[in-house]
């Protein structure tokens, strides 16, 4: 229910204590008037005027729910969002401000941020890119066709480390990330045996080689 201007919404029991207050609050050079007053104010009165209070504000400032606005109102707020843009350093601060348990939807990290980098419509043109490149064959083996994949040949793990990426807007914006020339279609083995030297890489057991030895060699 919306508080309208001037609408009062007291309970009857709390009114009339209200109003017995008031009666006997004229003559307050009184002690007697001061020590009734002081009886009636009793914790219930008090919580009952704080659960007032926190309606009010409730219905006040509830972001205007259920409140219909006029046309002229909408036109004026669509009128001053006109030509509002924010930059791309503003984008980022945004989405900075409402990352992990900032934001209102954050449900405990259940949605890992790799898999949803790997949704991305960026990174859908990037492999179609490469596909096309290399004619749809895996560039070791040779295989035509089948179940292939496009292959980062500098480790993405390492390129979201290097540039510091958290947030999805950040890797939009990372060239690093989609150039095509780190970009290599492979069939599954052989994606497979590379991932196994990657991994060993990564955890430093190996050091990083400036060449790609394919599993033929």
């Amino acid at each position: 229910m919306a508080v309208k201007k001037g609408q009062k919404i007291h309970s009857e029991s709390w009114k009339q204590q209200l109003g017995e207050m008031m009666r006997i609050r004229r003559p307050m050079d009184n002690p007697e008037a001061r020590k009734k007053i002081s009886e009636l104010r009793t914790k219930e009165w008090v919580e009952g005027k704080r659960e007032h209070i926190r309606t009010m504000l409730k219905e006040k400032y509830s972001f205007k729910k259920g409140v219909i606005r006029s046309p002229e109102l909408i036109a004026k707020i669509a009128k001053g969002h006109i030509g509002l843009k924010h930059t791309e350093a503003q984008k980022v601060k945004i989405s900075l401000s409402r990352l992990g348990d900032k934001n209102p939807m954050w449900k405990g990290g259940i949605y890992p941020f790799n898999k949803a980098l790997r949704k991305l419509s960026i990174m859908t043109n990037w492999k179609n890119v490469i596909f096309k490149r290399d004619n749809y064959a895996c560039i070791w083996c040779k295989q035509k066709g089948g179940r292939l994949v496009v292959d980062h040949i500098k480790l993405f793990s390492r390129l979201l480390e290097r540039f510091n990426i958290k947030i999805l807007r950040q890797a939009e914006l990372c060239k690093e990330l989609w150039d095509i020339n780190n970009g290599q279609t492979l069939c599954e083995n052989c994606h497979a045996w590379k991932t196994k030297w990657d991994n060993r890489i990564y955890l430093g057991k190996v050091p990083e080689l400036n060449i790609i030895i394919s599993p033929g060699t």
